[in-house]
């Protein structure tokens, strides 16, 4: 069992070799597993979220530095450490998500805050949320997936209507159960 674990971000100019050089430092010089990551390219430019962990003592500043270098010579990267306390730290399998959300809307600001902030008002989770404008004609769209948890209390019914009044008129809107997704009935 690990005995420290770090939350790793970093963003820079997507290039050839970035996932090949962050995971060389973590594995081969700071024995760092990675316990969980989420890495993606948004608008050129490479975007990770991960938590490693090791059985040894981390210098975060070290890790830190030498992972803003594993990007290569013209590397942009920054990179972020933070520590989490061992009792903090939990794999998948607390709060699965109940439901998936999909919804297709005319871009505007604050479009996802809206979805978001009447989520947090029912106290339903969201442990995953992707976003992407599209231009299309007449208006640009944005669509937006999430995966959240709804608490017990809450239906399908009740979520679809406290979404559907945070969304624009003539937005799209599907929320598939965890059962649904899995093919059960």
């Amino acid at each position: 069992m690990a005995n420290y674990y770090f939350a790793v971000l970093a963003i820079g100019r997507d290039t050839p070799g970035i996932v090949a050089g962050i995971t060389g430092v973590l594995a081969e010089q700071h024995s760092c597993n990675m316990e969980t990551s989420q890495m993606m390219t948004l608008g050129g430019h490479f975007a990770l979220v991960m938590i490693v962990s090791s059985q040894l003592p981390v210098d975060p500043e070290k890790l830190q530095n030498d992972l803003a270098g594993s990007g290569g010579v013209d590397s942009d990267m920054h990179v972020h450490i933070g520590p989490i306390a061992p009792e903090d730290f939990r794999l998948v399998g607390g709060t699965e998500p109940s439901h998936r959300i999909f919804a297709v809307a005319t871009d505007q600001s604050g479009l996802v805050h809206g979805m978001a902030r009447v989520l947090s008002e029912a106290s339903v989770n969201i442990g995953y949320l992707a976003s992407q404008r599209h231009e299309v004609s007449p208006e640009p769209q944005c669509q937006i997936a999430m995966d959240v948890s709804l608490p017990g209390e809450m239906n399908e019914d009740a979520l679809r209507n406290r979404l559907n009044a945070a969304l624009p008129k003539g937005s799209e809107l599907i929320i598939e159960s965890a059962r649904q997704r899995d093919g059960k009935s």
